[in-house]
């Protein structure tokens, strides 16, 4: 998913002039980084733990972590 909106605004700079649509792609990613930075822990720590208890507390820089991770894991590119 970072991929995607990350990819999202890099073509939108480089093949959109209008200002709008970069607006638009600039508030998504932002709204995007603020739910895995503050829904993710969340959800880790109240649901995940619940279900496999060994697992630990995770903080936000974890699973902005995880996130970068996957990104690079499925190759940079999230909609092949």
């Amino acid at each position: 998913m970072f991929g995607v909106m990350v990819s999202n605004v890099k073509e939108g700079f480089m093949n959109n002039n209008s200002s709008r649509d970069m607006s638009v792609l600039l508030v998504s990613l932002m709204l995007y980084l603020l739910l895995i930075l503050f829904v993710g822990p969340w959800l880790w720590n109240k649901v995940l733990r619940r279900l496999l208890p060994n697992m630990g507390n995770a903080r936000w820089y974890d699973i902005l972590g995880l996130s970068v991770l996957i990104y690079i894991i499925l190759g940079g590119d999230c909609r092949k």
